[in-house]
């Protein structure tokens, strides 16, 4: 796939159609509170039960810090179901993290599979 997109068939795929306790299970996250305040979530694992789905061009890392998607913070489950349930209709994920301590924005566009 090109660079820096991700193709609709992975995200299918990273929340088992639609289940975002399966994406949950996949990355393990923790409550990122620096200073006692919620921030983020810090990403335990990445997809150990699908290692093929990260292995290619993922920008996923084990301790990077997910602040907000699409410029919701995700502080809540409902929020999390909310984003996992637009994904079919989304064209883009835009991802706000710290990896490091370093803030990053990524924006990945979503495109369809390639035909076989």
């Amino acid at each position: 796939r090109p660079a820096g997109t991700i193709f609709r068939s992975e995200l299918v795929r990273a929340t088992h159609d639609g289940r975002p306790g399966y994406l949950l299970a996949q990355l393990g996250p923790e409550p990122h509170r620096p200073h006692g305040r919620f921030q983020g979530w810090v990403i335990t694992r990445v997809f150990p039960d699908d290692p093929a789905l990260c292995a290619n061009l993922c920008d996923l890392r084990v301790g990077d810090v997910i602040l907000t998607v699409n410029g919701s913070p995700l502080e809540r489950p409902e929020q999390l179901s909310k984003l996992v349930a637009a994904l079919p209709h989304l064209d883009r994920l835009e991802v706000r993290s710290l990896r490091g301590g370093s803030m990053r924005t990524n924006v990945y566009p979503i495109i369809a599979d390639p035909t076989p």
